[in-house]
């Protein structure tokens, strides 16, 4: 069956709906992108409304955004009365179909090459791109590619943006400035994600000074500008740095107000929530986690609504509402597990065992916080699984004839945060409480001021950790 046929079959009347399908993007995730009901995008694709300017600066930015594009809005709309009609008659369609049927067979070739060689050692990745030939395809399916393995494989894609940004020097010259920023800094900042994720919190760092520095280069990364605010905001957040948090909340939340992303708006809001939590005010904090949740159910953003569900469930923990919580917690490992966010859903059954441990059976929690340290190891989410293992610790302190299972475990979380990569004064703090266990006089209280002290040596590495007298 031809392109044109195809389309035909899909009822497709509009360049806008064209180009969908032929992108292969979902109408939900544009919708959500783009900040706009379904049905509104749903009434513009089939032609039935007329879009305002604003609503096609938002679409094609959105679309610039999904598939690193340089997008125009001629390729999606009718702009001018010459061209008015025109998408109707069939040699215009048939034009347009032979062009995008080209693009197609380019990009299933380019996917083809990648699967292959990224099916083969990771050593021989960067050699072998070069030996095919770098084009823009390619380093932009890599990107593409890395993305779709942050939340589930955050060490693989951080392996494959390191390759897609060194085939970046070898682009054309002739490749317009624009696009070569956007692929460079959509790989620095992914990659911020992925370490951010994996613990790595100076290597973090250092990839979002260097997406900062190229989404500066031009007005065309705006958005990408603040969504690396956005990032800043939360890693700081895992750095306890709170005041850092809040300028980079309300920094990224002002260009997405500007720009009428009033999603991701609504994501830098519940950053400043989780502040609130940490600075004590709960009721606050629970206030905005549930006007989040309404929020991203009217965007359709299930994602954000399953983070907004997991701060809400450790507030209401924290208030003492435990029934709540626990059912905030089982509906948010629920909606990552549906969105194959396997590494959120551990962390979201990571709070749920918590909460049983240390409010209501000790011994059950401990079976449900063994499950989630070896769930996050098996991720290779190390430093995730040992914040676990820290947990376990102070839970097998109220157990009998358990010093055994905790000298393991100290052995092990010890390894976890060395290889996770803490600092020396870190290991330092951790290898007291190792002995502290095997001596057979640490306590739970030693095993909070540790943990109080690997989170301040993240953002302060000049810290040293000094034993309790």
């Amino acid at each position: 069956m031809s392109l044109l046929d195809e389309l035909d079959e899909a009822d497709v009347r509009t360049r806008l709906e064209f180009f969908i399908v032929t992108h292969e993007v979902k109408p939900a995730h544009l919708a959500r992108e783009a900040g706009i009901s379904r049905q509104h995008l749903l009434r513009v694709r089939k032609g039935i409304m007329e879009p305002t300017r604003w609503k096609i600066a938002q679409i094609v930015s959105a679309l610039r955004r999904m598939t690193l594009l340089d997008v125009q809005a001629s390729e999606l709309f009718e702009l001018s009365l010459e061209e008015n009609g025109l998408w109707a008659l069939a040699r215009v369609r048939e034009d347009v179909a032979a062009r995008t049927e080209n693009f197609r067979e380019r990009m299933r070739a380019t996917a083809a090459v990648i699967a292959r060689i990224l099916g083969g050692a990771q050593k021989e990745w960067a050699r072998r791109f070069l030996a095919h030939g770098v084009s823009e395809a390619l380093v932009r399916q890599l990107v593409l590619t890395a993305h779709r393995l942050l939340d589930d494989r955050p060490a693989r894609a951080i392996a494959i943006l390191d390759v897609a940004e060194r085939l970046t020097i070898e682009l054309p010259a002739l490749m317009k400035r624009d696009v070569v920023i956007v692929l460079r800094g959509r790989s620095c900042l992914d990659r911020a994600f992925a370490l951010r994720s994996l613990g790595r919190f100076n290597e973090a760092r250092t990839m979002l000074d260097r997406a900062e520095a190229e989404f500066q280069k031009t007005p065309y990364c705006t958005h990408e500008l603040a969504q690396t605010w956005y990032e800043r905001a939360a890693m700081h957040f895992k750095l306890r740095a709170f005041e850092v948090v809040v300028r980079f909340a309300q920094q990224a939340r002002s260009i997405f107000i500007l720009t009428s992303d009033r999603r991701r708006a609504a994501k830098a809001r519940m950053i400043e929530g989780c502040v609130l939590a940490d600075r004590g005010e709960l009721a606050a904090a629970r206030d905005e986690f549930r006007d989040a949740v309404a929020a991203f159910a009217v965007f359709g953003d299930r994602e954000s609504a399953a983070c907004a569900h997991l701060n809400l469930g450790s507030t209401e923990m924290r208030l003492g509402h435990l029934n709540t919580a626990r059912g905030a917690f089982r509906q948010a490992a629920q909606e990552f597990v549906k969105l194959g966010m396997h590494g959120e859903a551990v962390r979201a059954r990571w709070n749920e065992a918590h909460l049983v441990a240390f409010h209501e059976n000790l011994t059950r929690g401990l079976v449900l916080l063994r499950k989630a340290r070896s769930d996050f190891a098996n991720l290779e989410m190390l430093a995730d699984s040992a914040f676990v293992g820290l947990d376990m610790l102070k839970a097998l302190f109220g157990k009998h004839d358990a010093a055994g299972e905790a000298e393991q475990v100290a052995r092990v979380v010890f390894r976890e945060f060395e290889l996770a990569g803490v600092t020396k004064s870190a290991l330092e703090a951790l290898a007291y409480l190792r002995d502290a266990i095997q001596r057979n006089t640490a306590t739970g209280s030693l095993v909070d001021d540790v943990r109080s002290f690997i989170e301040l040596a993240q953002h302060d590495a000049a810290a040293t950790f000094s034993p309790p007298s």
